[in-house]
């Protein structure tokens, strides 16, 4: 049976030269043995029952002092982010904060002192946005629509077909958003709010006791209902005075409690005229109504 060693006469000719010229293994029981004798005897080493007593006290102690120094380097020395790592971009210095990000739109038609754009509400435009573009063109949006917007020219000469632009603003983050996931960012934009449903705990938070609540997260008090026509509507969220952060709670007697409850009760109520809205402002209820 082979045990992996060479046993053949020229390895073990090999072997017993190693075992010769091989140095002993060091005893390390013996060499400690040794040390401990040394510490003890009073003739070696005066006071050495003493010395030995004070390493037995200042070799925990050292040990402590030693980590507690590492810790407090390791706290006190400066940490910098890992973007800093990293070589910058354009005119991005380690001083500066990255820019937001532009958004974009194009100019569908101009006419005088007045554009037509291709985007609206859907996008994130706003009124009173101001957009800008090559040749020192400005535009500031007057009058939005779902899918168009109008504006008025401030400087240089816009053209159809030129791009304008403007740093992101806050709607046009949840746009974006909305579009990415593929889902309504939850705009009633012809009632004229942009809606949420709350989630259980807020919705208890806030106290609705069912754990279900839509609240208001914008409010678009007037639209521009003809691409042609530059005038905005007044909405019926702008109507009926509805404020940010409102919850509703019904519509006309229908219980609200999500965005699909709010589009079934005001169907109905396009049939039915008069509109009464019981709302949720400040902890308290208020009724609010369009004749």
């Amino acid at each position: 049976m082979s045990d992996g060693y060479d046993r053949t006469p020229e390895g073990e000719q090999v072997i017993a030269l190693l075992r010769r010229l091989a140095p002993p293994s060091p005893d390390s029981t013996a060499g400690a043995r040794a040390v401990m004798s040394r510490l003890r005897s009073s003739r070696d080493v005066p006071n050495a029952a003493g010395r030995l007593h004070f390493l037995k006290i200042a070799g925990p102690v050292a040990a402590v002092l030693a980590a507690s120094i590492v810790i407090a380097l390791f706290i006190m020395t400066p940490r910098h982010d890992p973007i800093d790592t990293f070589p910058y971009v354009g005119n991005r210095t380690p001083a500066s904060q990255p820019a937001a990000p532009m958004q974009f739109f194009t100019v569908r038609a101009s006419d005088g002192n007045r554009v037509v754009l291709d985007s609206g509400l859907t996008t994130g435009l706003r009124n009173g946005d101001l957009l800008t573009g090559a040749g020192g063109a400005s535009v500031r949006v007057t009058a939005v629509g779902i899918f168009f917007a109008h504006g008025i020219i401030e400087s240089g000469a816009p053209v159809a077909g030129q791009r304008l632009g403007c740093e992101a603003t806050p709607a046009m983050f949840a746009a974006t958003k909305a579009l990415e996931i593929g889902g309504d960012p939850g705009a009633l934009f012809d009632f004229g709010a942009v809606l949420r449903n709350l989630p259980p705990q807020q919705a208890r938070a806030r106290g609705l006791m069912g754990g279900k609540g839509l609240m208001v997260v914008e409010v678009v008090p007037a639209i521009s209902r003809e691409i042609g026509n530059p005038k905005a509507e007044v909405t019926t969220a702008g109507q009926l005075g509805l404020q940010q952060d409102d919850l509703i709670l019904s519509v006309n007697g229908f219980t609200v409690s999500d965005l699909s409850d709010l589009t079934k009760a005001l169907e109905a109520t396009r049939r039915g005229g008069a509109l009464r809205m019981l709302i949720l402002r400040n902890q308290k209820e208020v009724q609010l109504v369009i004749d």
